[in-house]
C-alpha cells in the first residue's frame, strides 16, 4: 500500500541548501549541467572594474554609431524575396509616380482649364520630374500635320464647356481613368526621377510640386491632394521618425512608473531600468554600425528589446532583493542571484534568440533581416542586464532595495499564491485536460488564419497622402497600378496582336473589381471616329499605324516595339492581398485561354500589389516554418538543460498555448495575418519560453535541494510568480504606449504582443503547475 505524503507540512528547502534529495527528483539532476554556466556568469560579479570598463566602451561605441542610423522608406524593399519571384517591369513603372488629385466644381470651365494647363506645363519643367500625364494628353480623331489635335483645345470658351464635358466623359483615355464620372476630379500623373531613393530627396520634390500647385491654382477655387507611392513613402518616413521618439520615451516612462510600484524604491527603479535602457542603446548602435536601417517592420525593435531585457532584469533584481531581506550582504546577494537566476536568464536569451533567428528561414527579406537583427539584440540585452544590474546592486544603491519585509502571511504575494495553489491542486486533472485539449482545439482553429498585405498597414491612419489614396480608390476604382505585360515573338501577326489586346482589354474592363484599363487599344479607339466603331461596343483596330502620330513620350509607357512588349495598365483599390488574390487567379485563368488561342503571345502581371500577393502566399508558410524550427530547437535545449525528456514535453503546452490561442482569436475576429503579426508570433514564442524556463529552473532547484514536488511548486509560484506577474505588467504597460501608434502595422504588433503575454502568463501560472503537479500525483500514488 502506498504511503501518503503530507505536502502541506513539508518544509520549504531553499536552493543552495544541502537537504537530502528524495526519489521525486530522480532524473532531474541539472545542477551539474548548469555548473559551467553559473561559473561563467559569476565572472561578471568577480571582475566589476573590468566589466564596467567594457560596458562603458561598448556604450560609447554604440552612441557614436547612433547618428548614422538610417530609415529605409522604400516600399519595394518590403516585398523583396530571396527566390527569383516575378518582379520588376520591362516597361515604365508607376512605382515612382505621384498622383495629384485636382478637385473643383468648375474643373472644366475655360479659366480653370487654362490654369490647370499652366500647372501641368510647370510640373513638367521641374528638375526631378521625368514626365507628366493628364487630361491634356487626350486627342481628337482629327489629324493636323504630324499629330492628332488635342481634345482640350486652348481656344475653348464658356459656350463649349458643356460639350467638352460630355466629350471628356466619353473619351476612351480620360473617362474613369483621368477624370471622375462627375467631372469634378482629375488625376495628374507625375513621374519622378527613378534615382530618387531617399525620402528626404523625394520630399523636396513633392514640396516643389505643392508650392507650384498652390501658386498656380490660388485664384481658381481648385484644391489639390497628393498620393502615390512616393508621397506615401514620405508620409511613412516622417511618421516613423516621430513614433520612434514617442515609443522609446513613452515606454520608458511607463516602465519607470510601474517599476516604482513593484520595487517601492528609486534605487530599485534605477537598477531594474538601467539594463534595458543600455540594451536599447547597444541594439540600435549595433544596427547603425552594421548599416541595418530602420523600417516599418523593425521599428518596434527598441520597445521590444526594452521589454525583453526588463524580464531578466526583474527576475534578477527580485532575487537580489529577497536575498538581501534575509540578511545577506550586497555582494553575497548578487552572487546568489547570478548563481541561481543567471543560468535561467542565459537559457531564456538563447531560446529567444533562436525564436528570432528562426525567421532567417523566411523567404521575405525584410522578415529575415528582422529575425537576425532581433537575435543579435537579444544577446546584447542579456549582456547589458547581466553586466549593469549586478554592478549597481553591489554599490550602496543595493542598500535601498529592501524596505518593508517581503515575507509573511500578510504579504499580497503570499495571499494570491496560496489561492492559486489551492485552485491548481483541487482542479489539477481538469486543468491538465483543458490545457492539452484546448491547445489542440485552438491549433485546429488557427489553421484557418489567412495572410494579407495592405499598403495602408504601413501608413499613419490619418495622413493626407493616405486620405488622397482612399479618395482615389473611391473615384477612380483604384490607386495602385496593375500591369499586364504582353510579349510576342517575331512570328506574331499584327492583326493577331491587336485582336488579343482587344479581348484582353474587354476582360479587364468587364471586371468590376478593377479600374477601367488603358492600353494602345484605348489610344487607337480615341483616334477612330465613333461612326466606325462596331455597334456591339467591341473594337478591333486594323493597324497600329495611327500611333505614329502621337507624341513619343506619351506612348512609350504603353508600347515598346523594339522589345516586342506592350502593357495594359489598370488600377486596383488598396483592399489587401486576401481580396486581390482571387482577382489575379481569375485573370491568370483568362491569360491561359488567350495563350492557347495565340501561342506566340505571353501574358503576365506585375506591379506592387502583384508582388505583395505573391509574398502573402508564402508569408504564412514562412511563419509556420520559423515556428517549427524555434519549437524544435527550444525543446531540445530544454531537454538538454534540464536533463529530462518529461519536463521538455510538459513545457510544450505552456509554450504553444499562447500562440495558438492568439491565432485562434485572430481567426474568430476575422483579423488576417499581416507582416507585423507574422513576426510577433516568433517574438512571443521566445517570451513564452522565457517564462517557462524561469519557472522550471526554480522548480528544479527546489527538487534538487530536497523539496517534495507539491512544496516545490508552491514555493516556485511564490518566488517566480511574483517576477512573472511584475515583468508581464511592466511589458504590457510599456507596449501599451505602442498600441496608440497611428501606423496600423505597429499598432497591431503591440496589440497582439499584449494578448500573447496575457495567454503566456495564464499558461505558466495555471497550466504549467498543474502539469507538474499531475506528474507528482501519478508518481507518488504509485510508490
Amino acid at each position: 500500500m502506498a504511503r501518503k505524503t503530507n505536502d502541506e507540512t513539508a518544509p520549504i528547502v531553499y536552493p543552495g541548501s544541502h537537504g537530502k534529495q528524495t526519489g521525486t527528483g530522480a532524473g532531474l539532476s541539472t545542477l551539474s549541467a548548469m555548473k559551467f554556466t553559473s561559473q561563467l556568469i559569476l565572472w561578471f560579479a568577480d571582475r566589476p572594474k573590468t566589466v564596467a570598463c567594457a560596458a562603458a566602451l561598448i556604450t560609447a561605441i554604440a552612441l557614436l554609431g547612433l547618428p548614422s542610423l538610417e530609415i529605409d522608406d522604400n516600399f519595394n524593399n518590403l516585398l523583396r524575396q530571396s527566390t527569383s519571384a516575378e518582379r520588376g517591369l520591362e516597361l515604365e513603372s508607376d512605382d515612382n509616380t505621384c498622383l495629384l488629385l485636382v478637385e473643383g466644381d468648375r474643373l472644366l470651365e475655360p479659366t480653370e482649364l487654362e490654369l490647370l494647363r499652366e500647372l501641368v506645363i510647370g510640373l513638367a519643367e521641374l528638375p526631378q520630374v521625368e514626365a507628366v500625364h493628364s487630361i491634356f494628353d487626350a486627342r481628337k480623331p482629327v489629324r493636323f500635320g504630324r499629330y492628332y489635335l488635342p481634345l482640350m483645345s486652348q481656344r475653348s470658351n464658356a459656350e463649349d464647356s458643356a460639350g467638352l464635358r460630355q466629350q471628356a466623359l466619353e473619351h476612351p483615355v480620360i473617362a474613369g481613368k483621368l477624370l471622375s464620372t462627375d467631372a469634378r476630379t482629375t488625376l495628374v500623373l507625375i513621374e519622378l526621377n527613378p534615382e530618387l531613393q531617399r525620402a528626404s530627396e523625394t520630399m523636396l520634390v513633392l514640396q516643389q510640386v505643392r508650392e507650384l500647385a498652390d501658386t498656380t491654382l490660388r485664384s481658381s477655387g481648385l484644391t489639390i491632394s497628393m498620393t502615390g507611392i512616393p508621397a506615401l513613402q514620405v508620409e511613412m518616413t516622417e511618421s516613423l521618425k516621430w513614433e520612434q521618439v514617442v515609443f522609446i520615451s513613452g515606454a520608458e516612462v511607463v516602465g519607470l512608473l510601474i517599476s516604482f510600484r513593484v520595487f517601492r524604491s528609486l534605487a530599485g527603479v534605477l537598477i531594474v531600468q538601467s539594463g534595458p535602457m543600455l540594451a536599447v542603446i547597444w541594439s540600435l548602435g549595433l544596427m547603425a554600425i552594421l548599416g541595418e536601417p530602420l523600417n516599418v517592420i523593425n521599428c518596434v525593435l527598441a520597445p521590444l528589446v526594452l521589454t525583453i531585457a526588463l524580464t531578466d532584469s526583474v527576475h534578477l533584481l527580485l532575487r537580489i532583493r529577497t536575498t538581501r531581506a534575509q540578511g545577506e550582504s550586497r555582494s553575497a546577494a548578487v552572487r546568489q542571484a547570478l548563481r541561481h537566476v543567471g543560468p535561467a536568464c542565459l537559457l531564456t536569451s538563447l531560446t529567444t534568440a533562436i525564436a528570432f533567428g528562426s525567421l532567417v528561414a523566411a523567404d521575405i527579406e525584410v522578415i529575415r533581416r528582422f529575425g537576425w537583427t532581433c537575435a543579435m539584440s537579444v544577446i546584447a540585452a542579456f549582456l547589458a542586464v547581466i553586466t549593469i544590474v549586478p554592478l549597481l546592486a553591489a554599490t550602496p544603491l543595493g542598500d535601498f532595495l529592501v524596505g518593508r519585509s517581503q515575507t509573511g502571511k500578510g504579504n499580497w504575494t503570499f495571499a494570491w499564491v496560496a489561492w492559486l495553489d489551492q485552485f491548481v491542486t483541487r482542479g489539477r486533472t481538469a486543468i491538465c485536460i483543458t490545457a492539452i485539449v484546448g491547445t489542440l482545439g485552438l491549433l485546429a482553429v488557427s489553421t484557418r488564419l489567412q495572410p494579407d498585405i495592405q499598403m495602408q498597414q504601413f501608413l499613419p491612419s490619418y495622413g493626407p497622402a493616405l486620405e488622397a489614396l482612399r479618395k482615389c480608390d473611391r473615384l477612380f476604382g483604384g490607386s495602385l497600378p496593375v500591369y499586364i505585360i504582353v510579349s510576342w515573338d517575331q512570328s506574331t501577326q499584327q492583326s493577331e496582336l491587336l485582336e488579343a489586346l482587344s479581348e484582353l482589354e474587354s476582360i479587364v474592363e468587364g471586371d468590376q473589381r478593377l479600374s477601367p484599363p488603358i492600353s494602345i487599344i484605348s489610344l487607337l479607339r480615341s483616334l477612330t471616329p465613333a461612326s466606325t466603331t462596331a455597334s456591339d461596343g467591341n473594337f478591333v483596330p486594323e493597324s497600329i499605324a495611327a500611333l505614329r502620330y502621337l507624341p513619343t513620350d506619351k506612348l512609350q509607357r504603353l508600347l515598346r516595339l523594339p522589345d516586342r512588349q506592350t502593357v495594359v495598365i489598370s488600377r486596383i483599390p488598396d483592399v489587401g492581398t486576401r481580396h486581390v488574390l482571387p482577382i489575379y487567379k481569375d485573370l491568370k485563368s483568362e491569360f491561359q485561354q488567350l495563350e492557347q488561342r495565340w501561342p506566340s503571345l505571353q501574358f503576365r502581371m506585375s506591379g506592387w500589389t502583384v508582388s505583395a500577393g505573391q509574398l502573402s502566399r508564402s508569408m504564412l508558410g514562412d511563419m509556420m516554418t520559423s515556428l517549427y524550427i524555434a519549437v524544435l530547437i527550444s525543446f531540445l535545449i530544454l531537454v538538454a538543460a534540464f536533463r529530462s525528456l518529461h519536463l521538455g514535453l510538459i513545457s510544450l503546452v505552456p509554450n504553444l498555448f499562447p500562440l495558438v490561442a492568439t491565432s485562434a482569436t485572430m481567426v474568430l475576429l476575422d483579423l488576417p495575418l499581416h507582416f507585423s503579426s507574422a513576426t510577433v508570433f516568433s517574438v512571443c514564442f521566445g517570451i513564452a519560453v522565457d517564462d517557462t524556463i524561469h519557472f522550471l529552473s526554480s522548480y528544479v532547484q527546489q527538487i534538487e535541494s530536497g523539496a517534495k514536488r507539491g512544496i516545490a511548486i508552491r514555493h516556485t509560484l511564490r518566488r517566480v510568480g511574483e517576477a512573472l506577474v511584475a515583468s508581464t505588467i511592466i511589458m504590457v504597460c510599456a507596449f501599451g504606449v505602442v498600441v496608440f501608434s497611428r501606423v496600423p502595422s505597429i499598432h497591431e504588433f503591440a496589440l497582439i504582443f499584449i494578448v500573447v503575454l496575457g495567454w503566456a502568463l495564464l499558461a505558466d501560472l495555471l497550466f504549467l503547475p498543474a502539469l507538474l503537479g499531475y506528474q507528482f500525483r501519478q508518481r507518488s500514488s504509485g510508490r
